[in-house]
């Protein structure tokens, strides 16, 4: 009889404990919420920890036994989260299962230059452009990998130059790096290709054969010719230069100056990225690209003027 009053009495007290955490807990609107952040690759144990510690639940023991009757354990979110004290278990687990969080989504995008993201950053509202400029030095142009990125808000300009810079290492693999090895090519000079080919060319296809075109022309001693480099310097946008444009006196005028220019003259994407490395082999050593964005190729200037004259009018 005993052991039976016993059971009783600690299944109701149970009973207490769970309903004060599923249903009963929430102090209502009137209590001021507070920032609860969960890092990537947190446990439901750390995360039910940190819970009871800064008095969101009562029980971590028992928000861990919620989430592993619901099954939503793949659903918790890393990011940040405004909750309050004394939540109930049901009402925390509903907040950090939303995906929408306290976050923010940036889309850096392939061929933008640092100043460009600059004034992509300060207009979405997220950092100033003077921030921005002094983490995004401009000896990163190039080194920042673009693409969709999310941030907690409230997130740094050195932050996100980290992780872009980040992203760009991961994204360069082993095979990469062996082949730039094997072919005496420094990390620079590829990307600073790859940032070229970037802006010449819109389509995949044009990428690979591009890259040889310009490569085949450096070791002949011959000028790159890229529109793209004397417009990094003038900040146009034009699809082809002046006359006067073709006569500025800067290293990154590959009119003027042979070889590759000082530096990437944009963010590439992994497309060119890759072409940089592994070009494909072709016969041309001209090409221009019309409004289409199709690209035109030529084996000599006889050819590539014709090309000119049908296709750029």
């Amino acid at each position: 009889m005993k052991t039976k009053l016993l059971l009783l009495v600690l299944l109701l007290f149970f009973g207490w404990l769970v309903g004060r955490e599923w249903w009963w807990r929430d102090h209502g609107p009137s209590v001021p919420p507070v920032i609860f952040v969960i890092d990537d690759g947190a446990s439901v144990s750390d995360i039910a920890d940190d819970l009871e510690t800064r008095d969101i639940i009562g029980s971590s023991f028992l928000f861990k036994v919620y989430v592993k009757l619901t099954a939503r354990a793949r659903k918790l979110q890393a990011g940040e989260f405004e909750l309050s004290e004394g939540m109930n278990a049901s009402s925390v687990l509903s907040v950090i299962t939303n995906a929408q969080a306290n976050e923010i989504s940036l889309t850096f995008v392939e061929g933008w230059t640092i100043a460009q993201m600059s004034a992509y950053l300060a207009e979405e509202g997220v950092v100033s452009s003077s921030d921005w400029m002094t983490s995004a030095t401009h000896d990163l142009e190039g080194y920042l990998f673009p693409d969709t990125y999310r941030f907690l808000k409230g997130v740094t300009a050195q932050e996100i130059v980290s992780r872009m810079r980040e992203e760009m290492e991961e994204k360069i693999n082993a095979e990469m790096r062996a082949e730039m090895e094997r072919q005496g090519k420094s990390l620079h000079d590829v990307l600073t290709m790859a940032s070229i080919i970037e802006r010449e060319v819109r389509h995949d296809e044009d990428r690979e054969l591009v890259s040889d075109v310009f490569w085949k022309r450096l070791a002949i001693g011959m000028p790159l010719q890229a529109d793209s480099t004397v417009n990094y310097i003038t900040r146009k946008k034009t699809p082809s230069i002046s006359f006067d444009d073709r006569e500025i006196n800067s290293p990154y005028n590959t009119y003027k100056y042979r070889g590759l220019p000082p530096g990437p003259i944009s963010a590439p994407g992994l497309a060119s990225i890759q072409a940089a490395i592994f070009p494909r082999s072709n016969p041309y050593y001209f090409f221009l690209t019309d409004e289409e964005g199709n690209a035109h190729y030529a084996r000599t200037l006889d050819e590539h003027n014709v090309n000119k004259a049908r296709e750029l009018k």
